[in-house]
């Protein structure tokens, strides 16, 4: 299905945001919320197939017939939960030697829930960047697509543009 004339659906930051689990049986307490931004990593923009997923779950099957293929200029799309620095140094680096950052056109890294940076002061995005190598792609950090609330679904397999300069995703293909 291509875009027919329609128009762009583009993401919107919320105003605030939260990664604290609260049991929505009882709620006994309201969540802690933050101020939301988007980061842009490196500065870019780039149009392609939405493809990847929670980077724990690629990790279990890549290199296997489980893992889609990822094609030249796709956009990947890695979030991930409940990890520490050292968990997502190793999970980013397999995405580095099985060759994903020689093909993708841009990258959205999703907002990571209860992260831990075990002391270091390191965010998932600098982790990424390091590991890039300079490659010039563009990178919108901090997303609100992953386990955080509020999130957006966003379309696996359907086209965006990735604006990161301007911190900006939309789905331009239709998707229903």
């Amino acid at each position: 299905m291509e875009h027919r004339g329609l128009e762009p659906l583009t993401s919107t930051l919320p105003e605030m945001w939260s990664d604290e689990a609260v049991n929505w049986e009882t709620k006994t307490t309201e969540k802690t919320l933050y101020q939301n931004e988007w980061i842009c990593a490196a500065e870019g923009v780039s149009e392609g197939r939405l493809i990847g997923g929670n980077l724990n779950a690629m990790y279990g099957i890549l290199g296997s017939s489980y893992m889609p293929t990822i094609q030249e200029g796709d956009i990947l799309l890695i979030e991930d939960c409940a990890k520490n620095i050292a968990v997502v140094e190793k999970n980013v680096a397999m995405l580095k030697v099985n060759g994903i950052f020689d093909k993708v056109g841009g990258i959205i890294l999703g907002k990571h829930e209860q992260y831990d940076d075990l002391g270091t002061g390191r965010k998932p995005y600098e982790v990424l960047l390091e590991i890039m190598d300079d490659r010039n792609i563009p990178v919108l950090a901090d997303f609100d697509c992953c386990h955080t609330h509020p999130m957006h679904p966003m379309p696996i397999g359907r086209k965006v543009t990735l604006d990161a300069t301007n911190k900006k995703v939309s789905l331009i293909e239709e998707w229903l």
